[in-house]
């Protein structure tokens, strides 16, 4: 009998602790408010190009006629209007081929073989 009691006091304890648990899990209520901000990122190009040893700014899309080996100087830089931050910036070479509207981007090595890539490594970092 007393054998019989402790069991059934035994269960009622798990039992109790497993309903006071599910209660605790289902009735908790923690907010947690994040606020997260960020500044303003303002930057934009400005591209320029060597002209008989003189800098001057890139001509605009409608001011450039490119003939099939000339030889052309760009120099894209990117500026940073506000905070410091850091920016990322993809150098992309696009050729029109045929003259029908076909595109094809160039690989690292073709596009070495055809320009040269300078960069200020002082103040930017190259990665892959």
């Amino acid at each position: 009998m007393k054998k019989k009691l402790f069991v059934i006091a035994a269960i009622a304890i798990v039992l109790s602790i497993l309903a006071g648990g599910t209660l605790a899990y289902y009735t908790s209520d923690i907010f947690v408010h994040n606020v997260i901000t960020s500044n303003s990122v303002g930057i934009h190009i400005e591209e320029y190009q060597w002209v008989d040893g003189v800098e001057k700014p890139y001509p605009t899309k409608e001011d450039v006629s490119i003939m099939p080996g000339s030889v052309v100087s760009k120099r894209p830089e990117v500026v940073n209007d506000e905070a410091p931050s850091y920016i990322r910036a993809c150098v992309e070479v696009v050729v029109k081929l045929d003259g029908q509207r076909t595109y094809t981007t160039l690989t690292e090595e073709e596009a070495a073989e055809i320009m040269t890539f300078t960069m200020n490594t002082a103040d930017w970092q190259r990665k892959a």
